[in-house]
């Protein structure tokens, strides 16, 4: 069966057609034998777009949802893609047990009357089918989409990560509108994952984010760093949550690219010995951020409300120092 942004005459041609500025639609598309929230489905929901011609700074997104609530504000969706783009590079399929979200959403800017002189129309139009128990692994097509999902269960097991394939980089540039996720779990009760990441960005615009957790669990992630710089090249210790999952995030927005991202993840237990953080504005688990974090916290004394920290960190945000002497 056919779905999409509007009513078409063929599903094959958006010719003529336009979608609607401040747009926010959601499909929630159900396999035969789900029913809902904490059902047991064992069948898969494939969907297939058959055109797809959206402007920058439209989106749409294809969630799947491993509780099954699969309602447009449910927290434990997990994203399998987000597209734009004027016919875009995009898999086959994509495919989730049991249900699937898909939204679409809009800007308040009308691109197409001055973009699309030859009347190519756009909008988009897919189709969905009920399969089998298979799922598939959303992974890259040129470029990262969705989210990848990543099993380190030995010290020697180490995962090279990138926003691109750099084999079909013909610019050395990653897309604009990009939101990547890699969720990395460390078996083996784990406390961190490091990454070790050379990556050249534009600044604020372009960002990788580092979280504890996994977005598609109930607890959700806990921010840990951000990092948005040209041309560099450093070492981060992620922690874990208690089921020893990480999260890596990479966003574009619509305007600006630069070369990108390459990283290894892996678990070892050579990482350096933490006594304190000696200088100001660096945080993190062993030291290695180079400014504040998200979560920030001063160690005192009990009942005191400034000995044994120093009075050069309490002026702006603080972030984890504590005297030594």
């Amino acid at each position: 069966q056919y779905f999409g942004d509007t009513f078409w005459l063929s599903p094959y041609s958006l010719v003529g057609q336009s979608y609607s500025d401040n747009l926010d639609c959601s499909w929630v598309i159900r396999s035969s034998d789900c029913t809902g929230s904490g059902s047991v489905c064992q069948n898969s929901v494939v969907i297939s777009f058959l055109q797809v011609r959206v402007w920058s700074g439209d989106y749409i997104r294809v969630y799947s949802d491993p509780s099954m609530e699969c309602s447009p504000d449910s927290t434990t969706k997990v994203l399998l893609g987000q597209i734009t783009g004027l016919d875009p590079d995009l898999p086959n399929d994509f495919q989730a047990k049991g249900c699937v979200v898909v939204q679409f959403e809009t800007d308040a800017n009308q691109e197409r009357s001055y973009n699309d002189i030859q009347n190519l129309g756009d909008g988009f139009s897919a189709s969905y089918r009920d399969a089998g128990i298979k799922e598939l692994q959303q992974s890259f097509t040129k470029h990262c989409l969705g989210t990848t999902h990543i099993a380190l269960d030995g010290r020697n097991n180490k995962h090279v990560i990138s926003d691109s394939d750099a084999e079909s980089k013909t610019d050395y540039r990653y897309p604009n509108d990009l939101d990547c996720i890699w969720e990395v779990q460390a078996k083996g009760g784990e406390k961190y994952v490091i990454f070790d990441v050379e990556y050249d960005l534009e600044p604020t615009y372009d960002y990788l984010q580092l979280f504890s957790g996994t977005f598609g669990s109930t607890s959700g992630v806990t921010p840990y760093t951000f990092l948005s710089a040209e041309s560099t090249k450093e070492t981060y210790y992620i922690p874990t949550d208690d089921s020893g999952f990480s999260t890596i995030r990479l966003v574009t927005d619509s305007l600006g690219r630069r070369s990108g991202f390459k990283a290894s993840v892996y678990i070892d237990n050579g990482a350096p010995a933490r006594n304190g953080c000696p200088n100001p504005g660096t945080s993190g688990l062993f030291c290695e951020i180079p400014h504040c974090v998200v979560e920030n916290s001063v160690q005192r004394e009990m009942g005191s409300s400034s000995y044994g920290v120093n009075v050069d960190y309490q002026i702006g945000r603080i972030v984890s120092q504590i005297r030594t002497s």
